[in-house]
């Protein structure tokens, strides 16, 4: 349902967030906090309900949140809304202090209309933006249909490229993963780019706070590891599993995880790798309160 705050629409269409009539690009995580504020009617809504909201069963900090509500005041920001829109009630959770009012689709496309010639030449123009669209995708599709023929299925993404994407997600990760839907996906991949991308959309989803579409990836690597020799992406992607499962309570999993990354890093002899792994399992032992061994390690890597 659509609402408006100070003559500000919102509006979300297809997990996408819409402020007067345009687009913003923004975490996923952001979107579903911004509706659950939206719709809470001007009510208190409580660091649980969002937390329950964005992270289901996974034990996160109130830094993690405190990083999503600025986020949405950045976003109030930037469309011309007071940041102050969005306040913190001491000891109960946020709540939005103008009055938010629900509306229906027709309201908000009749006053969108209005604005100013720019809007409307927008609207005027999609077959020309589409035409642009499918031209670009033709190219790219030339392109790259091309240089699979003449590679033979040999690899694409080779490890430069690969850390430079693993570097993106860090950075930004909806544009990570947009590149990846449009340069990649749908097309004949060799088995380890197909893998090395799993990875990488697990990664960006990931950094986006959509961990279970993170860990679904993960499942696909996990599925397509078997049919090649291992690559660091494999054990990758095992290593940010048991990342994901630092909080919670699936410990036999988290473990798992951290040795059959660390049996890939040294077949391959990847020292960063194994580092992380050693990180890693002294987070775990960390966790199963078995301290002594978690410094011993923690002391290894020092």
């Amino acid at each position: 349902m659509p609402f408006i705050i100070n003559k500000s629409h919102f509006n979300f269409e297809n997990d996408l967030l819409i402020i007067n009539g345009k687009k913003v690009d923004c975490a996923h995580k952001i979107i579903r906090a911004m509706k659950l504020m939206l719709q809470s009617e001007n009510k208190i809504v409580s660091k649980e309900q969002l937390m329950r909201e964005l992270w289901g069963d996974l034990i996160v900090t109130d830094d993690s949140l405190f990083k999503v509500i600025q986020e949405i005041r950045k976003i109030f920001k930037a469309n011309d809304i007071h940041d102050n829109i969005l306040i913190n009630v001491y000891g109960k959770g946020y709540r939005i202090v103008p009055t938010i009012t629900p509306t229906d689709k027709t309201q908000i496309n009749y006053t969108q209309a209005q604005p100013d010639l720019n809007t409307k030449t927008v609207r005027f123009n999609p077959i020309i933006k589409k035409f642009a669209i499918l031209i670009l995708l033709l190219a790219s599709t030339t392109i790259i249909s091309y240089e699979l023929l003449n590679n033979n299925k040999k690899v694409l993404i080779n490890a430069r490229t690969y850390q430079q994407l693993s570097d993106m997600a860090e950075i930004d990760s909806p544009q990570l993963l947009s590149l990846l839907s449009k340069k990649y996906l749908n097309k004949q991949l060799s088995v380890e780019d197909e893998i090395k991308i799993d990875y990488l959309q697990a990664l960006a989803y990931y950094k986006a706070g959509n961990y279970q579409s993170s860990l679904a990836k993960i499942d696909e690597v996990m599925a397509s590891s078997s049919q090649i020799s291992p690559i660091k992406a494999t054990a990758d992607a095992y290593l940010l599993c048991a990342n994901i499962h630092t909080y919670t309570d699936k410990n036999a999993l988290m473990l798992d995880s951290i040795n059959t990354a660390e049996q890939i890093y040294q077949q391959l002899s990847d020292s960063l790798g194994l580092a992380w792994s050693l990180l890693f399992r002294g987070r775990y032992y960390s966790k199963i309160k078995q301290l002594d061994k978690s410094i011993s390690l923690f002391e290894k890597l020092v």
